[in-house]
């Protein structure tokens, strides 16, 4: 991650930017419902108030090491150990919500000691180790920075109110639990659910017991009013970052940085731990000091890759510049991972300039399927086209992070491509979404959303991936996680040089056929049943809302390669394969339309839809088998009158492409390109069958 970060640095410097820096002690907290906790100048607790998950991940928080935060800190609960059985605990709670269940609450802890939490399950040691959490790092935080900052200022009147609290735990977490307890009853705190967990534990229904973990608790001052700002305002942590800044950092002594090659003061310490969208807390450097390999030289940490060590702030400062939330959708977004829950961080930037008014943001995550990367791209190559400062020489530089455990973050893939590679890969890809003949499906786009009938999407990398993200079964009415592709081969496939390109169609037409096909066949035959049975397990309404957005997207990644191939639906539709995939859809027609007035019965799997597997490995085989079985069929539309109207017109049109294959070879095996088309002509709808097939034209046109 350093040599992509040093890389975006250098970048920011040339164009005249140069990012707030951040002191690495400076974070912000995780993502978790927490409360803040207002202290008076006698350091008792006063006040309480419930903050959600969302604006707790927006406290920042100063933090040296593991062992010390300030002012957000992690409590370990629960404050109190049971003196009762769970089972008698629980009965007592059963049934019981709100004050009702508050009250009993009380009653269960007044009755309880404090808990004793750590290995040694000692109360007074916990205790010992919770004074020094408030002694420690306040004192050390307040010697740093207050000659830096105004005698007013509330982060020093806080720290002064902390360290009140040395030797006086226990006190704090009785104050803190009478508290919680009667403002939940007053109705000044609306958090029934974490009060109870803060005091008792959080409830295990598989384990049938009460465990521990911990909430986050933000120290403040209870008369907060009297102050400019509150503790957790950003103004207050830049006046805490300046401070910090002006005491100045022990080094690792002289040396030469591997990064930038120049001689100076080495980061002997720790890398910084900027916190990241969609990646939470991360290090831009670490090593696990239990694994062996990396210990083999005696270097471990940061001892072990010397980089300079303001040069590691510089770093830290364009990464979190890059990845503002007022640059979100510009120069970074969300991407799939390989599986279907992960998602990794997109970094996306011209080097020559990287700040600019580009969304390219499109390559990422999009909130809505149709048409919205469509726009998004044409926007982009528009803007990339009308702006005289970019030449169709500059970079684009893209690379992915992603999760490798709880702090180490990973380089999944670095790129670079030409302005000149995206404009032409765009329209390219743009073009060839529509390559694919008439196709819709009816489905709601949104939850609640009216049904609306679609053409393919145009997809966009992130629908690419997760198309792959699944393993289509039982004709598509099922489906099992499988490992995707890689974004990066995704990019590549519609920016790099023809000949990558080449393969890459090739590898990802071989994954649809493989993956996807299944579903294709299954939306197939359920379109062909239409309503005539809706009880049938293959008709449409078993089918999900995904599985026929997965269906639009195959078709459109279809349409793409075939174009990137070489294959225009104008000429491909006219080939064998096509035409037989035709065969099979109209033999679908002629069976439903039999089975519907001469046995009043139609079957769950009609007869193209049964033979598509044998006609992908062999049509020769498939075609020989349906003649025999078409000639009931066609005895009864010749006997017959107006009630076989679209049955007849089925058999016309087979007979059409019958003679247009009279002189072709069938024995054939279809390669994937073969599969793909006939893929294609079997889902294909007619022009003339407006509303579909049950107002198909008859023979007469």
């Amino acid at each position: 991650m350093l040599s992509e970060l040093n890389t975006l640095n250098e970048s920011l410097k040339r164009f005249g930017i140069v990012p707030e820096k951040s002191h690495p002690w400076i974070t912000y907290h995780k993502k978790g419902d927490g409360f803040v906790v207002g202290l008076d100048e006698g350091g008792e607790v006063k006040r309480i108030e419930f903050w959600p998950k969302k604006m707790m991940a927006e406290v920042w928080k100063v933090v040296p090491n593991k062992q010390h935060s300030f002012p957000v800190l992690n409590l370990k609960v629960p404050v109190w150990q049971l003196s009762e059985s769970v089972e008698s605990i629980r009965v007592s709670l059963k049934g019981k919500k709100g004050k009702e269940r508050i009250e009993q609450v009380k009653a269960i802890c007044s009755l309880s000691d404090l808990y004793p939490h750590g290995k040694e399950k000692s109360l007074d040691q916990y205790l010992q180790k919770f004074n020094n959490r408030f002694s420690d790092f306040p004192e050390e935080l307040d010697v740093i920075i207050r000659p830096a900052l105004e005698a007013d200022c509330i982060v020093l009147d806080l720290l002064n109110r902390v360290k009140k609290i040395k030797n006086q735990s226990e006190q704090f977490l009785r104050q803190l639990s009478g508290l919680a307890i009667s403002a939940s009853l007053e109705g000044r705190l609306d958090a029934w659910e974490l009060v109870e967990q803060l005091l008792l534990g959080k409830w295990h229904e598989k384990e049938n017991t009460y465990k521990e973990f911990d909430i986050p608790i933000v120290l403040d001052v209870d008369n907060y009013s009297d102050f400019s700002f509150r503790i957790f305002d950003e103004i207050v942590k830049k006046q805490v970052n300046d401070a910090l800044f002006q005491q100045k950092r022990l080094g690792g002594g002289q040396g030469v940085c591997a990064l930038s090659g120049k001689c100076g003061e080495l980061e002997n310490d720790k890398f910084p731990e900027p916190k990241l969208p969609i990646l939470g807390q991360s290090y831009l450097y670490s090593m696990n000091k239990d694994a062996k390999c990396h210990t083999r030289y005696g270097r471990i940490s940061a001892a072990s890759y010397p980089v300079n060590k303001d040069l590691t702030i510089e770093l830290q400062s364009s990464l979190l510049f890059i990845t503002a939330n007022e640059r979100k959708g510009k120069t970074w977004c969300s991407v799939p991972g390989n599986s279907r829950k992960e998602r990794d961080l997109l970094i996306a930037y011209l080097e020559r300039m990287p700040v600019n008014d580009i969304d390219f943001g499109f390559l990422g995550e999009q909130n809505d399927m149709e048409g919205e990367f469509e726009t998004s791209a044409k926007q982009v190559c528009e803007a990339l086209r009308g702006n005289p400062v970019i030449n169709v020489d500059d970079e684009l530089r893209i690379f992915v992070l992603k999760s490798v455990d709880k702090g180490r973050r990973q380089v999944l893939f670095t790129s670079v491509f030409s302005v000149l590679k995206i404009i032409e890969g765009n329209e390219l890809w743009l073009t060839g979404a529509a390559n694919h003949p008439l196709f819709f499906l009816t489905v709601p786009l949104k939850k609640g959303e009216k049904s609306r009938a679609l053409a393919p999407f145009c997809p966009s990398p992130s629908d690419v991936m997760r198309l792959f993200h699944f393993q289509w079964i039982r004709n598509g009415l099922e489906r099992s996680e499988a490992h995707g592709c890689r974004l990066s081969d995704v990019y590549d496939l519609m920016f790099a040089d023809s000949d990558l390109s080449e393969k890459l169609c090739n590898k990802f037409l071989r994954l649809v056929l493989r993956k996807v096909h299944p579903l294709l066949t299954g939306i197939g035959g359920a379109l062909h049943l239409g309503q005539v049975n809706r009880n049938s397990q293959y008709s449409l309404e078993k089918y999900s809302v995904e599985s026929k957005k997965a269906t639009l997207v195959a078709i459109g990644l279809m349409a793409i390669l075939l174009y990137k191939l070489g294959f225009k639906k104008e000429d491909y539709m006219n080939e064998i394969e096509f035409k037989i995939g035709r065969i099979l859809s109209l033999v679908d027609t002629l069976h439903r339309e039999y089975s519907k007035t001469v046995r009043d019965d139609i079957p769950n799997q009609l007869l193209g839809n049964s033979m598509m597997k044998t006609a992908l490995d062999n049509p020769q085989r498939a075609l020989a088998r349906l003649n025999q079985r078409l000639l009931v069929y066609k005895a009864w539309v010749d006997k017959s009158g107006e009630e076989a109207k679209l049955a007849r017109w089925a058999v016309n049109e087979m007979g059409k492409i019958a003679c247009g294959l009279e002189n072709c070879d069938l024995d054939i095996r279809l390669d994937d390109i073969g599969q793909a088309k006939m893929l294609l002509g079997y889902l294909a709808r007619y022009e003339n069958q407006n509303k579909g097939e049950e107002h198909a034209t008859d023979d007469k046109k």
